[in-house]
Parts: C-alpha cells; structure tokens; sequence
C-alpha cells in the first residue's frame, strides 16, 4: 500500500480478499527515549474503512503490551486520528526533502548523498543536475509532527 519499511511487525485489514489497510511497528533499541515506533500506517486510496486506524492498533496494543509508542506523522498527512487514538503532540520537525529512484522503490533521506558519495555524472554540472542524471528526483515536504502514546 505505502512502500517498502524495516519493521519487525505487520498487521493489515482485509476486504474481499483485497488489503486495504496497513500498520508496521518497530521496537525501539534500549537508547531510545520511547518502547516502539508505529512504522507506517496507510489505507488503499479512496477507501474510508471505519475504525481500520483503531482496530489494527488496538490489535498491536493487546498483542504486545508497549509501554509507549512513538509516532512520526508526515504533516501533509496528518488527518486528526493521532489525537483521536490518545496520542499527544511532543514536537515538529521543519521542512525538509528526500530522494526517490525513477523507479519510485526507494527513498532515501536528504543527508544521504552528497558531491563526496555519488558517481559524478558530469563534473560541469551541479550536485542536483547530478543526481537526476542518476535518475533521482528530490521531493520536498512540510515536515513531521511527533506524536507519543504512554500507556504506564
């Protein structure tokens, strides 16, 4: 539904036989300040499936018995749920891009490549015009927005 994730757990809604809604989770290293990471949660365009959001989420919730959850939500899709589902807003992030292959399968974030790490296309052009002679395009957002759930 959404691309490719590293998570350690997947759960998706079915209907006639079709996915139409999806929620990846990963559990965070001991460093890190919160238990898990709520990965991706995504829904098949067009398709308002009622509770899918509460109901993948609450399955999570039973199933593995987090302490907290952490989620980043891109700003241009921020639809309300978050706060609904008892997360609380902890902070934003400010704009920034990311690369995506002429494939569209990978995406990779805007520190990734750099005039040092990339083959260099040709030299009379500028880092940009290089990376979409490596068939890379750069896409901007409107940043993220940090949520957290405590459950203890």
């Amino acid at each position: 539904i959404h691309g490719k994730y590293n998570a350690a757990i997947y759960y998706a809604l079915r209907y006639r036989n079709h996915i139409v809604a999806m929620m990846s989770f990963k559990k965070l290293s001991a460093i890190e300040k919160y238990d898990w990471k709520l990965c991706q949660y995504a829904t098949v365009n067009n398709f308002d499936f009622e509770n899918a959001f509460s109901k993948l989420f609450d399955y999570f919730v039973k199933n593995n018995m987090p302490i907290s959850v952490k989620w980043t939500v891109d700003h241009r899709f921020y639809t309300r749920q978050s706060v609904q589902h008892g997360f609380q807003l902890v902070s934003e992030t400010k704009p920034n891009f990311y690369w995506v292959n002429k494939y569209a399968t990978e995406k990779h974030s805007s520190s990734s490549f750099s005039y040092t790490n990339i083959d260099i296309q040709d030299s009379t052009k500028s880092f940009l015009d290089n990376m979409h002679l490596l068939g890379f395009t750069r896409y901007f957002d409107c940043g993220n927005l940090i949520f957290i759930k405590m459950f203890k």
